[in-house]
């Protein structure tokens, strides 16, 4: 039980540490862009967390 509940902890972690990134890269893009297209931001963070995970650099 305390296994599982280490590792529901561990992954809630790394979800906010994922999601306060994406949070700020959204605010910085409605900062800089007028337009609040939800569908292509959430493209453009999806292609540079792929980008990240193969290791390339952008």
């Amino acid at each position: 039980m305390l296994c599982f509940f280490f590792f529901f902890f561990i992954l809630f972690v790394i979800k906010i540490f994922l999601c306060v990134p994406y949070m700020w890269m959204k605010i910085i893009y409605h900062i800089f862009s007028y337009r609040s297209n939800r569908n292509h931001i959430d493209t453009k963070i999806c292609r540079f967390l792929l980008s990240v995970k193969e290791g390339k650099d952008l």
